[in-house]
């Protein structure tokens, strides 16, 4: 942690702690004697950390004072194995640890040898890291991505933040209610005496958690966690040493790679009745059980199943095979559908309806998994168009409205049909290792769509746009994360963000042969409630991305659709124009280029636009088209003519119908930043992903 600014590329990437050379030496232990009290001892063994916790239920009262001299602590687990990360050698001064919960909260204690207690920062999320600090880190599941961190010094002093894909270090997050005591067995900040060390107590409310949307635990449940500490002294030799209750192999606290399970168990206080385990398991229906056969129009029967209420919240059916359907269906909550590789539908009325209503319509936190769904009698896939009927159909994949934590795992989504997948006002869905080939938009976000991660996924062969955004209200799509994705063969753009990127990350993408562009980042207002703060796009990462075979590698540009409807109705003007118009996107350590040669042309039956151009570039790094702090590092290319950055004047281009001309006039398109060496071209022609997708065994 550091106290300047940094930015996004290095807010988005792991926290490495500054100075942490350091071995520490072992000079003593903590230990449990026999009757379950915390005590000191003297043994120095290197013990290996466990492979898990357990943390425990407790309906003990709980003094949050620091004392640690409930009962209740007796149940919980004793958590002694802490270690130096990378090297796991013991540390030089012990720490001890418990953990456990009840209905309403997450308790921690800590007891820490300590011969020089050092504690000065008494402000709220000061940077209580340069004390002696105890840290708590965890996620609440282990295929969360926001993980959580507390952080607390001898004076009982909290740093708490949350962490997102897309925003890491939110110190403007607080944990409501959050319980600590703090104390301290010595005097501190005298280097002249010999301190015994401190005790932490902390209760953390799992209501403030958006994680668990402020539910707690069941018995079963397993999150990630670990405990640490940074101990200052002047005894040590590097001044300081970290150690850690899991086998870290870096000194990154952050990293939840060498993070420990903690299952929430029901082990009770003595002379409590203790809470009987969960037997009741929820029921897994397979296909071949229901009697369906392999290649059976099962619209009827599926329908029915789902009508009736044998497919129930908390259940999953498995298709043992490929089984045709037809009409739209009404998934129940947390209800999870999955398939054995290569199984799952065949749409046969694709081309027939035009009420376009969906095949899946999700219900809350359901899950789809290793299906492949292919719409069959559909146009051929792109790119070869645009208009309706004749390169898509109007059908409708799957769809979601108002729902969160979606999962879509390892699917198959083929045929050109309008959308794959339409989103709209949903919360944190997850798209991983999917192959979706086709539709217009292949992935239509609308609205109020928030940390939306797509990982590992190949989209390609569209009509249009493989993630397109689109407006709703007056909150756009924030807080994206796409990663190590491959866009390709599309007729338009990989990502087009008509409706807001706010706050998003894409890293680790190749981009090849699109139409018009990699990414279209696009600030796009159309009605007066559009012009929001939670709608637009800015404060965007790019990094380690490959763009070729395109007219244009990134587009950055805003705008003003009220000027349609004649100049009295825009909506951005010289007031409001440097706010909502894109701005602050990073864009790092990224490859531009052309593999064919040469990149046709439009007129000649290559993609999209008309290039090479009359100036004989064959493509631009960065085009520019009303925008403003705008920053790239590293840009790297291969092949001839090549331009780094174009900047238009979005007015004087397309008129007032695009951005008025006082708007225009105002808006300082400004852009800086460094070109590398010459890149390692690409193949040309390749199809080939860096990391499978699609269907997999069936575990």
């Amino acid at each position: 942690m550091a106290t300047r600014q940094r930015s996004r590329a290095e807010r988005s990437r792991p926290r490495v702690r500054r100075n942490t050379k350091y071995l520490g030496l072992a000079a003593g232990m903590l230990c449990l004697c026999a009757s379950g009290c915390w005590t000191l001892g003297t043994e120095r063994n290197r013990v290996r950390p466990p492979a898990s916790y357990a943390c425990p239920l407790t309906s003990g009262a709980v003094a949050i004072d620091g004392a640690l001299d409930e009962e209740t602590w007796k149940s919980a687990q004793l958590i002694r194995e802490f270690c130096v990360p990378a090297t796991h050698a013991t540390p030089r001064q012990g720490t001890e640890a418990r953990i456990m919960w009840d209905r309403r909260h997450l308790y921690v204690a800590f007891r820490a040898e300590d011969e020089d207690l050092l504690g000065v920062h008494s402000a709220r999320d000061a940077d209580t890291y340069r004390d002696d600090v105890l840290e708590i880190f965890f996620k609440t599941g282990p295929d969360e991505e926001t993980h959580y961190n507390f952080e607390i010094n001898p004076l009982g002093t909290l740093k708490d933040e949350m962490h997102t894909p897309a925003k890491r270090f939110q110190t403007d997050w607080n944990c409501e209610g959050i319980r600590v005591a703090a104390k301290t067995l010595g005097t501190l900040n005298d280097w002249a005496d010999r301190d015994e060390g401190w005790q932490l107590e902390v209760a953390i409310p799992f209501a403030s958690l958006p994680g668990v949307g402020g539910r707690a635990p069941e018995v079963g449940d397993v999150w990630r966690f670990h405990l640490a500490r940074i101990e200052r002294s002047v005894r040590s030799r590097e001044g300081r040493e970290p150690s850690s209750c899991a086998p870290l192999t870096e000194f990154n606290y952050h990293a939840s790679k060498d993070w420990l399970p903690l299952e929430f168990t029901g082990t009770a206080q003595p002379g409590e009745k203790k809470q009987a385990p969960r037997t009741v398991q929820a029921a897994v229906h397979h296909s071949s059980d229901l009697g369906w056969t392999a290649g059976q129009d099962v619209t009827e029967e599926f329908a029915s199943l789902l009508k009736s209420g044998t497919l129930k919240t908390g259940e999953k059916l498995v298709l043992d095979h490929t089984y045709q359907i037809r009409g739209s269906h009404q998934l129940p909550d947390n209800f999870t559908l999955c398939a054995v590789e290569g199984a799952g539908f065949d749409v046969t009325d694709a081309t027939e309806r035009r009420d376009n209503r969906p095949l899946l319509e999700l219900g809350e936190s359901n899950t789809l998994r290793n299906l492949t769904i292919r719409y069959l009698n559909t146009p051929p896939l792109g790119p070869t168009g645009e208009k309706h009927e004749k390169n898509f159909a109007r059908r409708l994949g799957v769809y979601a409205s108002g729902k969160s934590h979606l999962r879509i795992e390892h699917c198959r989504l083929i045929g050109s049909i309008d959308h794959h997948l339409k989103l709209v006002d949903c919360s944190k869905p997850k798209i991983i290792g999917c192959h979706i080939a086709g539709g217009h938009w292949s992935v239509l976000l609308v609205g109020n769509v928030t940390d939306p991660t797509f990982r590992r996924c190949l989209i390609e062969k569209c009509q249009g746009d493989a993630i397109k955004t689109g407006l709703g209200g007056s909150k756009g799509v924030r807080g994206a994360l796409v990663e190590d994705c491959v866009f390709q063969d599309n007729l338009r753009d990989g990502i087009d963000t008509t409706g807001g990127w706010k706050d998003s990350v894409v890293r680790n993408c190749i981009f090849r042969r699109m139409g018009r562009t990699g990414m279209d980042i696009k600030a796009f207002y159309e009605r007066q409630e559009h012009v929001s703060p939670d709608v637009g796009c800015n404060h965007i990462l790019i990094e380690n991305c490959r763009f070729y075979d395109m007219p244009n590698g990134i587009v950055v540009c805003t705008l003003d659709a009220g000027g349609r409807k004649g100049e009295e109705h825009h909506l951005l003007n010289a007031a409001n124009i440097e706010e909502y118009a894109t701005h602050d996107v990073d864009i790092n350590d990224c490859v531009f280029g052309h593999a064919e040669k040469p990149l046709r042309s439009a007129r000649e039956g290559g993609y999209g636009v008309n290039y090479p151009t009359a100036a004989g570039e064959h493509m631009r790094m960065i085009h520019m088209k009303g925008a403003h702090s705008i920053r790239y590092r590293n840009a790297r290319a291969f092949g001839e003519r090549i331009q780094v950055v174009a900047i238009q004047n979005v007015f004087e281009v397309y008129g007032a119908a695009a951005l008025s001309k006082e708007a225009s006039d105002r808006l300082h398109q400004s852009v800086w930043g460094t070109v590398g060496g010459a890149a390692t071209p690409s193949r040309p022609g390749a199809t080939a992903t860096p990391f499978p997708c699609g269907p997999r065994p069936l575990e």
